[in-house]
């Protein structure tokens, strides 16, 4: 193969760094320059390549690598060439590796990968439950509901919500239910003749 010659030839220069090692913590920032036919850079795999002098030997031609161009190209190389040994076919072409703290600064002060900011939801809790029984006088139902107050365990329960016609009606039952008691130990004047009889009885006896 005519890339695999060159690739041996200790006179070519094709990572273009003249003979110099190879470079550590490359900029993302700084391969996005290199993005022309002209001039190419890619990273496969957190190396960056100067794939500059590989274009024309592409067997899938020069337009699908111009695609990663000055980009991370791991992806596209992934998919199509999953099986190609890249640190035989490129190393030649290495320049160095990416600076992979560059790239999550970078993220995090555009707002994207960052730490994410919020509620926590173990945070809420259920305050003690506070019903105001007084009436609106519009007839309209309300809801009372427990304001979230302090740090909890994820074990808290969710807030306490309370219908005030709910709880009306449940007023109206309990009232109901004592006034059929107080009703039903109501006796009738025969009722208490005779219980007075009896207790005379029990008094002679």
């Amino acid at each position: 193969m005519d890339w695999m010659r060159l690739t041996k030839d200790k006179s070519k220069d094709l990572n273009g760094l003249v003979g110099a090692p190879l470079r550590k913590h490359i900029p993302l920032s700084e391969v996005q320059l290199h993005s022309t036919a002209a001039d190419a850079w890619t990273v496969i795999h957190n190396k960056v390549y100067n794939m500059t002098p590989y274009l024309s030997f592409h067997p899938g031609g020069v337009d699908y690598l111009i695609k990663v161009a000055g980009k991370d190209g791991t992806a596209l190389f992934n998919k199509y060439h999953p099986w190609v040994n890249i640190d035989f076919m490129l190393q030649r072409c290495m320049i160095g590796h990416l600076d992979n703290n560059n790239i999550n600064n970078a993220t995090n002060s555009n707002g994207g990968g960052g730490e994410k900011k919020g509620v926590d939801e173990r945070m809420i809790a259920a305050r003690p439950i506070d019903i105001d029984m007084t009436s609106s006088g519009d007839g309209d139902d309300k809801t009372t509901t427990s304001p979230p107050l302090g740090p909890a365990s994820s074990s808290s329960p969710p807030p306490t919500m309370l219908n005030r016609s709910s709880i009306d009606r449940a007023n109206a039952e309990l009232i109901a239910k004592g006034a059929m008691e107080m009703i039903s130990r109501i006796q009738t004047p025969e009722e208490e003749e005779e219980e007075e009889e009896e207790e005379n009885d029990d008094d002679m006896k």
